[in-house]
């Protein structure tokens, strides 16, 4: 099961914090959630939190068919991509991130980091992330992307050191691999809880199949990200670029991307167990 990364597309997507490990995702994602932080509404905007939101669910519903020709072929139908769409519900999903969001955040912070993102600098910065996203939803686009990448490093392209800098800066890919690691780790615990295995997984068992996947997953994950950045930041002056990194470097950077991090981490790890429990249904052929 490999994921997109799932914070690529997203402003200050480069500067978040390293996430749990995955041993420690082993209990059941918690539903609860906080009011959203004051002053924290302006910056979730200027972020446009709801569009990457929206485009989370439009990828969540297009993989759950291939979870269905994998898993369960032919049973699922309807009702499968009815229950998928209720778990990838937008108002939740905004929740959770909006809980996190503004966290040890001081408002001083919190004005630094709305002022950048709502300049005119800021907006093209969030158009081109949100923007890219989208586009790499086709294959074609994304294949085009990786093709352009290739041809950047055969060209020994001056701008790709940029991007290496910006990915390398903010650790970009371990931080993806990590939160696809326990996105899936989710998905056997809600398999596992819903009796989809014969016997049930023991918590080494899933950490050891789950680690089994971390070369592949890396390999892809290398590939969207720095297909992704070429993509997304090839209309984008290397001076906004540097001012962007620079950003990311700073404390409220880091600690907003910290946030974010951990919002959209508890997000996918609560899809995925739910994905699970609700795939390993169809998969015993239950009636619903």
């Amino acid at each position: 099961m490999f994921t997109r990364p799932f914070l690529v597309a997203l402003a200050l997507v480069a500067c978040l914090a390293t996430p749990p490990s995955v041993a420690q995702a082993t209990e059941e994602p918690s539903a609860a959630v906080e009011e959203v932080p004051a002053g924290a509404e302006p910056l979730m905007r200027a972020l446009r939190i709801d569009a990457l939101v929206d485009l989370i669910r439009q990828e969540g519903i297009g993989y759950a068919a291939d979870l269905e020709r994998d898993m369960f072929p032919g049973r699922g139908g309807a009702d499968w991509l009815e229950m998928v769409g209720e778990i990838y519900d937008t108002g939740r999903m905004t929740t959770i991130v909006q809980e996190g969001l503004g966290s040890d955040l001081d408002p001083a912070e919190m004005t630094e980091l709305t002022e950048f993102f709502t300049s005119s600098r800021g907006q093209e910065i969030v158009e081109l992330e949100i923007g890219a996203r989208r586009a790499m939803m086709d294959p074609a686009v994304e294949e085009a992307s990786a093709v352009m990448l290739d041809r950047m490093r055969a060209d020994g392209d001056g701008r790709l050191e940029l991007l290496e800098d910006f990915a390398t800066v903010n650790d970009l890919v371990e931080m993806n691999v990590t939160g696809a690691l326990n996105a899936n780790y989710a998905f056997y615990s809600g398999l596992n809880a819903a009796g989809a295995f014969d016997r049930p997984m023991g918590e080494d068992d899933m950490v050891r199949d789950v680690w089994a996947q971390e070369g592949a997953i890396r390999s892809k994950t290398d590939t969207w990200v720095f297909s992704y950045l070429a993509l997304a930041y090839q209309p984008l002056s290397e001076e906004d670029l540097r001012a962007y990194v620079e950003l990311c470097a700073s404390e409220p950077g880091r600690q907003l991307n910290a946030n974010l991090f951990t919002a959209f981490g508890e997000m996918f790890r609560t899809l995925s167990y739910e994905l699970g429990l609700s795939a390993a249904r169809f998969m015993a052929g239950e009636d619903l």
